[in-house]
Order: structure tokens, then sequence, then C-alpha cells
């Protein structure tokens, strides 16, 4: 089946001496894996390794193999330059964050247009955010809404959130209910609509963090939680 799609990178691993092996989040399929012959030696040809970072936007073209577990494409173009994503050390620290935590998230998922089309609002909007010490907590938070299982919230006053369960509650009712500051901060982010003007230090932005990954860890079977963790929690004070 011949497929035209826009698609996000999630990784590109090294295979043997000049291939490349490219996992991707596609608007039309889901995640999909392509093999890419020869690309890390060959100047000429059509596909260039730089194309290939993690969060690209590309458009690509594909003879689609049902239950293959690579794919090869016939054409790639980069969909939109972001520029600024890929020249910014702290932008970039968040898009490595980021495509680890989709590609971890995303291991039994199927196509999902909404979701993609979130991830790809959230580039564009990262790409010409000035403030973006917030961007790693709000996307796990929207994430989590896509893939059925974001916070349950229905009254400000409940000081404990149960991981397990997704939702809030007023007395410590398990091994998985948390409270504190990042609980509280959790809250706020659930309940504006403008995420970037949260203010928070850098520790906070940490146990919040970290709090997220536990709830991903519950919540989607297999997940880890990404080896950026670390480096985004010190790049983003």
């Amino acid at each position: 089946m011949f497929v035209k799609s826009k698609c996000i990178v999630l990784s590109s691993v090294k295979f043997g001496e000049a291939d490349l092996i490219v996992r991707t989040f596609t608007k039309e399929v889901g995640p999909i894996s392509f093999m890419l012959k020869g690309v890390r030696k060959s100047k000429k040809g059509k596909f260039k390794v730089a194309s290939f970072q993690p969060m690209t936007l590309l458009e690509i073209e594909f003879n689609y193999r049902e239950n293959k577990n690579l794919q090869y494409l016939t054409e790639a173009k980069v969909f939109q330059n972001s520029h600024g994503l890929q020249t910014s050390f702290y932008k970039s620290s968040i898009l490595m964050f980021v495509a680890e935590v989709l590609s971890n998230s995303l291991k039994e998922e199927a196509k999902n247009k909404s979701l993609f089309e979130f991830v790809e609002g959230f580039l564009m909007q990262l790409d010409k955010s000035e403030k973006i010490g917030n961007y790693p907590i709000q996307f796990c938070l929207e994430l989590s809404k896509h893939l059925g299982f974001y916070p349950s919230f229905e009254k400000p006053t409940d000081s404990f959130f149960d991981l397990l369960e997704g939702s809030f509650t007023s007395i410590d009712v398990s091994i998985y209910c948390r409270s504190g500051d990042e609980v509280e901060y959790l809250k706020s982010f659930i309940s504006t609509t403008n995420f970037e003007d949260i203010a928070m230090n850098q520790a906070l932005r940490r146990d919040l963090l970290h709090l997220l990954q536990q709830y991903f860890e519950l919540h989607i079977p297999s997940y880890s939680a990404p080896r950026s963790l670390e480096v985004i929690k010190e790049v983003l004070g």
C-alpha cells in the first residue's frame, strides 16, 4: 500500500557501517521504523542523515508492507524548518526529552491522528516561545490526555494525588498517594490554559517531572523514564 504522510522522527540508530534505522511516528499509520541503506556514507543519495534528527517533522512516501518490522522510504523531505529548535541548547534538550517520552509511550500505540497533531502543534509552539521552562511538564500532561490517563481533578482542596487511580483525594489512601508542593503545582497546570506563566524554581520542576514519570510508569506497560530526564532537570532552571 502506497502511503504519503507527515511523520515525526523519534530516534535514529546506526546499523552496520553505512545504514540507519529510523523510528518515526507517522500521522497516517502510527509508529513505523525505516531502514535507510547507505545513508551514512553516500553524499549524493536522496536522503541526508541531518534530516533524521529526533523530533524533525518530515513529509514522507513509502510502500507500506504490513507485518514487516522495517519499511523502506521512497521520498522524505523536511516539512517545516524549525531552526530555533535545533540551535538552542535549551530547546534541543527539551526535544531530546520529549522524543524519549514519546518513543517510550508509543510501544503499542496504533494510528492516532489527534496525538500526532498535538505533538506537531507542540513543536511549533516551542519553536516560537521564549518562556520554555514548563514545556516538558506540559507535554507529559497533554500526552497523558491523548493516551487516556489524564489526571481527574474535581476538588481544589484535595491535597493528595493517587498515582495509581489518576485522581486527587483528600486522604492518603495507598502507597501510591503523593502530596506536597509538586502536587499543588500539578493542580495549577491542570487548572490553567497559560502554563508558560506558572512560576517554579528548578527544584520544583525536578520534583514534578519525577512525579509525572512515576505516573507514566504505572499507566503505560513497559514504560521507562527517559535517560535524558536528568539532563532536562539540570538545564531548566
